[in-house]
């Protein structure tokens, strides 16, 4: 049974490094704290009809802190996604956590 990985911040970067597409789930509001860099916004609550804007390329799914966009790995797996679909774990928390660059916003002070 095909199942989506569960990554680390610089296991992130290295599928960034060999292709895949950073899709960052959170609603439009979120993102004002900051986004990782080269990231795409498609929040959860427009996915079921831009899923299919997705391509063929391999997918991490961004959020806060890792669960909703679990949800949506496990969604794509279900219903086919031709590609490798990852979650990042500990969402936006683990990669400021780990000191790592965002874009765009206000960083939280």
């Amino acid at each position: 049974e095909r199942r989506h990985a569960e990554i680390t911040p610089a296991e992130l970067v290295e599928w960034q490094g060999r292709g895949a597409q950073v899709i960052d789930v959170r609603e439009e509001f979120e993102l004002l704290r900051g986004y990782i860099p080269g990231a795409r916004n498609l929040p959860m609550s427009r996915f079921l009809e831009e899923a299919g804007t997705l391509g063929e390329r391999p997918v991490v799914l961004v959020c806060a802190s890792g669960s909703r966009s679990r949800s949506v790995a496990e969604y794509l797996i279900r219903n086919g996604f031709p590609s490798e679909v990852a979650n990042l774990t500990d969402g936006m928390v683990g990669w400021r956590e780990e000191g790592r660059a965002t874009e765009g916003g206000l960083e939280p002070g």
